[in-house]
């Protein structure tokens, strides 16, 4: 009977030092699980940032081509009205050269307004 209380001792005891060793393995891998985890969080969140930066620069780039091509475009306008302007100016010259050639002055000059 002794032999049998003793080895169920035995039994027992490597069952707990089993455990013991299972629930150390467990705690190791949480830990190292947890480590990688903390690691990939930090290297995301560094990449994050980063493209972050790189967005800003991105925008800022575009709002500059933007605020360029508005200044680009009032520039242009300006032209077309300065052009409009000119092309009024050498109607009014055509017509009158027109008015000129149909009513003739016979060397008298004719000022209108002042």
């Amino acid at each position: 009977m002794d032999k049998e209380v003793d080895n169920d001792k035995n039994l027992s005891n490597i069952q707990d030092s089993f455990d013991q060793k299972i629930k150390l393995f467990q705690k190791e891998i949480t830990n190292k699980l947890e480590q990688k985890y903390k690691e990939n969080c930090s290297s995301l969140e560094l990449k994050i940032q980063k493209i972050e930066e790189e967005n800003k620069e991105k925008i800022t780039t575009l709002e500059q081509m933007i605020s360029d091509l508005e200044k680009i475009i009032h520039q242009k306008d300006e032209k077309i009205n300065s052009l409009d302007c000119e092309i009024k100016q050498v109607d009014l010259n055509t017509v009158f050269l027109q008015f000129w050639q149909k009513f003739p002055q016979k060397g008298k000059f004719c000022i209108i307004g002042n």
